[in-house]
């Protein structure tokens, strides 16, 4: 997080509840959706009804996966923004 400068921040739909960085992506889960953000700015947002609990980058930030409250792993692919 220290490669971008934190000014006035970004605004979020929702409450985060988890943050990953890798590959000079970070990605947000909040309650009902994931971010993925990139030089300070949303990329993409990706709607997740299933409720995102934690989330995680792979190291060149291609990929992403996200932990539910469904129980489930639900993995992305985030090339230019997270990916169905």
């Amino acid at each position: 997080l220290n490669s971008w400068a934190y000014e006035a921040g970004t605004a979020l739909p929702s409450q985060p509840v988890a943050i990953a960085a890798n590959g000079g992506w970070v990605v947000i889960a909040c309650r009902d959706k994931v971010l993925s953000v990139k030089g300070g700015k949303i990329v993409s947002t990706l709607e997740a009804a299933w409720g995102p609990a934690s989330v995680a980058v792979s190291s060149d930030g291609s990929q992403v996966a996200v932990g539910g409250n469904d129980k489930k792993l639900h993995v992305f692919s985030n090339n230019n923004g997270i990916k169905r």
